[in-house]
């Protein structure tokens, strides 16, 4: 069982409500697909003024004077989770920071720097 087909297997059962029914509405053999799954979910469930709130702010991200490194990566990672379809480049998540290093090793870089300073930051 590939992980696409374990998504689409599990995915039914995470739904409730409104999102169930409209899961159980569409036309049977119409998504064959993860990928077409998610695309119609997110056009029914995530508005384009949404979607492009959630890029702004990923986008806009800075942290702020009264919050720790760590608490700025857990807001900024929040916002990453809202919006799983954000579309943006992690070189762009992370504004080129570090330019000698790629865009995974600043991600890590400040993953590891966020968990390092958890209990100790001062702010």
């Amino acid at each position: 069982v590939t992980e696409e087909q374990l998504r689409m297997r599990v995915f039914p059962y995470t739904l409730k409500d409104k999102a169930k029914y409209w899961l159980n509405s569409l036309k049977p053999g119409s998504l064959m697909t993860w990928g077409a799954i998610q695309k119609k979910f997110l056009e029914k469930y995530f508005s384009t003024q949404k979607t492009d709130m959630l890029r702004d702010k990923i986008l806009l991200f800075a942290q702020q004077d009264d919050e720790s490194l760590c608490e700025a990566w857990e807001r900024f990672n929040g916002l990453l989770n809202q919006c799983p379809h954000h579309g943006i480049p992690l070189k762009l998540q992370m504004r080129g920071s570090y330019k000698t290093k790629t865009p995974e090793e600043t991600y890590e870089l400040f993953e590891e720097i966020a968990m390092e300073t958890q209990h100790t930051d001062t702010r």
